[in-house]
């Protein structure tokens, strides 16, 4: 094969040479100076002409945007970017921006990093899923690290550095919706009587009766109830003690935009929380100042003794001493949860009712507790052909 020789193009324009080793074509251009007078030089390359032109067509687009991008810029260097400059002007919170970094720590870079943002392709990211799947990591896992890939291609589309994002081009793993445990309606009863005059009975049944999440839960003040008409609202959100910080509660900002939402009380928790409330203000009144803590605006519905509010760990053992000790084995926060919904569709609740009660989607409602409605369905069917049949 003959040697291809390197193109030189008008002043301005750059040059083209054939990288044997490589068996690419490479184009290089200054872009700019910088600083101290140094020239910046840019690169793009192609396994072929049309495809050198389509990269050039992009590197010209990028430098529009930032001449000093670095040259042949890694997916790495662009997430660096990402969390250095604009995430953190980002308004989600603390714990959100900690997750994107985590996802792309473990399961984007180590697979994706090394690769030019601009030579990125579909190839690339099913790898990187397929590799992701043979450790056996679990679909929410997968789709987690997907999104994450998804999001800062976008941003980086945003900003000029790509002229596409790749990742639309490939499908999104199957979320493989995991379906936790549920309380029968006899278990439930059973708890509910062991826990009459308990502690954590107020806790534990308002958890039960509403299926609100540990984090809302914990972040409920009683700004937020409203016993006379029987309702309560989610509004914040506490968020978990992480990298030796302390827990945060974020105000009017909860999980998604359908989980800032209000949910009906049942007389029986309403007479439990009027219980709760009288008890608390006498144990406030004896604690004297300083109550809450390190939360001195917030009058938290739930707390520890020192009026701060309930941590997550906390909560965990207070259901997990209390399962134990009336013969139910070991049940956890999101089991409560996951019961109240489930007992709910089991009575009849359709999917938008039950996802405006949970704060998630339909579409996640019926993954979700599809089984649970499906008994019910099938109860349906049966109490309905028992009436009809002669």
């Amino acid at each position: 094969m003959p040697r291809k020789q390197a193109r030189k193009n008008p002043n301005g324009m750059g040059s083209t040479r054939w990288n044997v080793k490589r068996q690419r074509y490479e184009h290089r251009v200054t872009v700019g100076y910088d600083d101290d007078g140094k020239q910046i030089r840019r690169m793009a390359t192609g396994k072929t002409p049309d495809e050198l032109a389509a990269k050039i067509k992009a590197l010209t687009e990028t430098v529009a945007i930032d001449p000093a991008a670095p040259v042949g810029m890694t997916v790495a260097q662009w997430f660096h970017i990402w969390f250095t400059d604009i995430l953190p002007l980002e308004p989600s919170g603390r714990t959100h921006k900690e997750h994107y970094m985590m996802r792309a720590r473990l399961y984007v870079l180590p697979y994706v990093g090394a690769v030019p943002l601009t030579e990125l392709t579909q190839a690339h990211i099913r790898k990187m899923l397929t590799a992701l799947r043979n450790k056996g990591l679990s679909g929410s896992t997968q789709t987690a690290a997907y999104k994450t890939l998804y999001r800062a291609l976008n941003l980086a589309m945003r900003e000029g550095y790509v002229t596409r994002n790749v990742a639309t081009m490939v499908d999104a793993p199957a979320l493989n919706a995991k379906k936790g445990r549920t309380l029968t309606f006899e278990e439930s009863k059973r708890l509910l009587a062991y826990l009459r005059d308990d502690d954590n009975e107020p806790i534990i049944v308002t958890l039960l009766t509403t299926g609100m999440r540990p984090g809302e839960l914990g972040g409920l003040t009683w700004e937020d109830v409203d016993l006379d008409a029987g309702r309560l609202w989610i509004r914040r959100t506490l968020h978990k003690a992480t990298n030796g910080n302390p827990c945060y509660v974020t105000d009017d900002v909860a999980k998604t935009d359908r989980s800032i939402r209000g949910i009906p009380l049942a007389p029986y928790a309403v007479e439990i929380l009027r219980r709760h409330r009288t008890n608390q203000k006498a144990q406030r009144f004896a604690f004297g100042p300083g109550w809450g803590n390190d939360h001195p605006d917030h009058d938290f519905v739930f707390t520890r003794e020192d009026g701060s509010p309930i941590r997550h760990d906390t909560l965990r053992k207070q259901i997990r001493r209390a399962t134990n000790e009336c013969g139910l084995g070991e049940w956890n926060p999101y089991d409560m949860r996951h019961s109240a919904i489930s007992l709910m569709a089991m009575m009849g609740y359709n999917s938008k009712m039950i996802s405006e009660i949970a704060g998630n989607s339909p579409r996640i409602a019926e993954a979700v507790y599809m089984h649970t409605l499906e008994a019910a369905k099938v109860d349906a069917v049966n109490a309905f052909s028992a009436a009809i049949t002669p």
